[in-house]
């Protein structure tokens, strides 16, 4: 506060009104200028030399004044130095208390000068965090939508193929059977051609001991010859009777189905990210059992187990049961009502759909 007031002293001796005071007049000439001061005012003659030099002290002081404007504590160290190049030729001179005072305050500027760079340091990583996921979702809004265009594609594939079947379908083809009533029409043939084979095999089997005990016996041998040619005759007209119902491009249409039926299953398994679908039972046609794998996005990975069971009504297969392995969630409620309707496909997207949301 003392300095303050030196200081406060010295600006009002320095202001404009007496800065030509002579008494400075007479300090600065007799530092610039050899020789005699003049007395008086009347007396003294200032050349350009002396006023250029003038002004440039001026200037000094005045840049020596602007340090001011800085900060409190840098003002102040600023002040005690003005001080002393104005007044004195002595160093200046700085009490501990100063020296701690300044210390205190240069400590808790760095305290907050560290808490400050903690701060920008938790919003660079804050900034890095949200840059990767936006990375991230860049990434799978691409993948995204080249699975949708690729889905697109094979849908379009699909219609074409599917036109294509109309514009081939014939009369004929208006009545033809269902790939079910197919097999098991060619399962009913089997069965009957074995048992024909079995029943041709015993009579033959039967010729030559018949031809040995009853030698005599020509008529029943050839009783069992014109059987064997009726079974032969029958096995042939069966033979002909279904090529005969498998022709006209049942058999084209059947290879297509399968064909179309493994497309719309890849192209399901891709939308919906089913990663593998399992069957057990007897044959794949009719499983009694499905295992459905698939990979959310969280990542989370699910096992659905769908079990079939035979309808005695129909004769078909419909779904009895469904529930996730190895999992805690109970999706009996979400999945009841499709297997009311036997609904595969919307069991399995409502149970991802539900999955996705956890």
């Amino acid at each position: 506060m003392e300095n303050l007031d030196q200081i406060t002293t010295i600006l009002e001796e320095y202001h404009s009104g007496s800065l030509f005071c002579l008494d400075i007049r007479r300090q600065l000439i007799a530092d610039a200028l050899p020789g005699d001061v003049p007395g008086s005012v009347s007396e003294m003659q200032c050349d350009e030399s002396v006023l250029r030099r003038l002004e440039a002290d001026l200037g000094k002081y005045q840049s020596y004044l602007s340090a001011v404007e800085f900060n409190w504590i840098e003002a102040a160290a600023k002040e005690m130095f003005i001080t002393q190049a104005l007044m004195t030729e002595d160093a200046p001179l700085t009490t501990d208390a100063d020296v701690q005072r300044l210390s205190s305050l240069n400590l808790e500027c760095e305290k907050q000068l560290q808490e400050l760079q903690a701060l920008i340091d938790r919003d660079e990583a804050e900034v890095l965090a949200m840059t990767e996921e936006l990375e991230a979702g860049y990434d799978l809004t691409i993948k995204t939508c080249t699975q949708a265009r690729k889905l697109t594609n094979e849908i379009a594939d699909l219609e074409l193929e599917l036109n294509e079947l109309k514009l081939n379908q014939t009369e004929d083809d208006a009545d033809r059977m269902t790939i079910t009533e197919v097999t098991q029409m060619a399962t009913e043939y089997e069965n009957q051609l074995q048992e024909m084979n079995k029943r041709l095999a015993a009579n033959q089997s039967e010729v030559p001991r018949l031809k040995t005990l009853h030698s005599k016996e020509t008529k029943v041998v050839e009783q069992l010859r014109a059987e064997r040619h009726t079974l032969e005759k029958a096995e042939g007209d069966r033979r002909r009777t279904l090529t005969s119902q498998i022709r006209g491009g049942t058999l084209v249409k059947i290879e297509a189905g399968r064909t179309w039926l493994k497309s719309v299953r890849r192209t399901y398994e891709a939308s919906l990210g089913i990663s593998a679908i399992y069957f057990f039972g007897p044959t794949r046609s009719r499983p009694n059992k499905f295992h459905i794998k698939f990979t959310l996005r969280h990542p989370l990975e699910g096992t659905l187990v769908v079990n079939f069971k035979d309808s005695p009504l129909s004769g078909t297969r419909y779904i009895s049961s469904a529930y996730l392995d190895q999992s805690s969630q109970d999706v009996e409620p979400i999945v009841k009502p499709f297997i009311a309707e036997s609904d595969l496909t919307s069991l399995i997207g409502a149970v991802i759909h539900f999955l996705g949301q956890l």
